[in-house]
């Protein structure tokens, strides 16, 4: 999904199944975006529309910035090359039963931190939303806020970009550790190749 974000630089005309070799060749959905699934060795475009709710999905998507991170939680599909997405933004996730479903607050049942509202976590012992820790507050391996971590026992801020970090997760802004520091990140280099290839 990294060479989505140039999608809309570019007309593609190939329909969902046809051969590919990047995204840019796929024709868009409307709303959502279109990828060049190469899972199986060789290259075939598939559609990730966004989905509404009650309707079919795959992905679980949050956008946190210019970055978009997609969980895919629903089945493979009927073979239709369709991998419909529910969004955080929309108050939606995609539920067990594959459909875009209203995320729980503290004290509903939830599968995972995707399917929690904003300022909440899947507590996996309890199978429920609770309320995340704020900065400051003691923890074991997880359940802070979105813009912390657990260090040390306690909530911290993530790494911002140019400092020291031991791991990607850790990192602000959706950066990735590299060579022990928060940098722009391999999605950042390969979207900047993937924009100018398809310019030329």
């Amino acid at each position: 999904m990294l060479d989505g974000l140039c999608d809309s630089a570019f007309d593609g005309v190939l329909e969902p199944g046809d051969a590919c070799t990047s995204s840019i060749e796929c024709a868009r959905p409307e709303r959502g975006s279109v990828t060049c699934d190469d899972r199986n060795g060789s290259g075939v475009c598939a559609r990730e529309p966004e989905a509404s709710e009650g309707e079919p999905c795959f992905w679980a998507c949050k956008t946190e910035g210019s970055v978009t991170s997609c969980l895919g939680v629903g089945s493979m599909g009927d073979g239709s090359f369709e991998f419909p997405q529910c969004h955080f933004a929309d108050g939606l996730y995609c539920g067990p039963d594959d459909r875009c479903q209203p995320l729980s607050v503290a004290g509903e049942t939830c599968e995972g931190d995707h399917a929690c509202v904003e300022g909440s976590h899947c507590n996996f012992a309890s199978g429920s939303c609770v309320e995340a820790l704020g900065e400051g507050e003691a923890c074991t391996t997880g359940g802070c806020d979105a813009d912390l971590f657990c260090k040390d026992g306690s909530c911290a801020p993530l790494v911002a970009n140019g400092e020291p970090c031991d791991a990607s997760d850790r990192c602000a802004e959706g950066r990735i550790c590299e060579g022990g520091v928060c940098g722009g990140g391999f999605a950042a280099l390969e979207i900047g190749l993937l924009c100018s290839f398809g310019a030329n």
